[in-house]
Parts: C-alpha cells; sequence; structure tokens
C-alpha cells in the first residue's frame, strides 16, 4: 500500500542510534530512513527532522515503560499525528493472566533495567482520546502480559 514510505525514528541512546544507522546502510534506506537523538517528551517534527507537518503513523515499542516522562512522551506524540493519524503502542501490561510466580519474577527481572510497567497507560490514553475526540482500542495480548493500544486523531 505504500511502497516509499519516509520513515523516522528517534532514541534517547547514542549507541542505540548507531547500531539503527549500521543497519539502515547495510540495507541501503538511508534515503527512507532518517533517525536522531531526542527524547520522546521532546519530539517536535519540525526541530528534530525538518519537517514542516506532522507524521502519519508513530510507534513507541516496549519504550513507555522505561519513560520517566511518559505522558509527557504521550502529549507530543499526539501533538506531532496529523489529523486522522495513529498512534500505536505496545508495552507491558499487568500480566493478570499469567501465573503468579511468573509475573513476579517478571516484575523483579523488569526492574533490574529500569523498566516500569504502566498499569495506568490505558485509562491515561481513554482520557486522552476522551478530551481530543479520538479514538481508542485496547487489545490485550499474550494472557495480559502486554497490551496494544491504537489512538486515531480525529480528523480535521
Amino acid at each position: 500500500r505504500h511502497p516509499d514510505p519516509d520513515i523516522y525514528g528517534i532514541d534517547a541512546s547514542a549507541e542505540m542510534l548507531k547500531t539503527a544507522r549500521a543497519r539502515i546502510s547495510r540495507q541501503w534506506l538511508e534515503h527512507r530512513v532518517r533517525v536522531r537523538r531526542c527524547l520522546a517528551e521532546e519530539l517536535d517534527p519540525m526541530a528534530t527532522f525538518g519537517l514542516g507537518k506532522g507524521f502519519d503513523a508513530m510507534v513507541f515499542s516496549y519504550t513507555l515503560s522505561m519513560i520517566a516522562d511518559w505522558d509527557l512522551a504521550l502529549e507530543h506524540a499526539i501533538a506531532a499525528l496529523k489529523p486522522d493519524g495513529l498512534l500505536a503502542i505496545v508495552d507491558f501490561s499487568e500480566q493478570r493472566d499469567l501465573p503468579p510466580w511468573f509475573r513476579r519474577a517478571l516484575r523483579r527481572w523488569l526492574s533490574l533495567f529500569d523498566v516500569n510497567p504502566r498499569s495506568e497507560l490505558p485509562s491515561y490514553l481513554g482520557a486522552l482520546a476522551y478530551r481530543d475526540r479520538g479514538e481508542l482500542r485496547i487489545d490485550h495480548l499474550y494472557r495480559d502480559y502486554a497490551c496494544l493500544l491504537q489512538y486515531r486523531k480525529p480528523a480535521a
């Protein structure tokens, strides 16, 4: 459907960006994929990438659980979307349907890496969708190991 998309990526880590740039280069995608060092809570399409318009879609993949100001990151993401743009988030969930021993072990292991599942994420994003008249779909994945949230910004 979209044979030549322009793809933009951000990361706070210079090392992660170094790895990404090497992979982009190996795939000969430098003309389509641009990455910059930026915090999600500071993302601005113009300041970060020189874009005068917002993004059609944005993805947070297992990142909000590592961002201290995750709510600010969401506000910036929604502001950076074009009308009718899609914000897709997949991140750790409550793991309610997993065995209690596994849930406790997983939480301990994640805490070693400063990963903090955001139990309030669905309700927070729901409140933003209500405020902005956007749409929100929530799917719990893998026995609630993770959740997929899809926020659609309202059309102009």
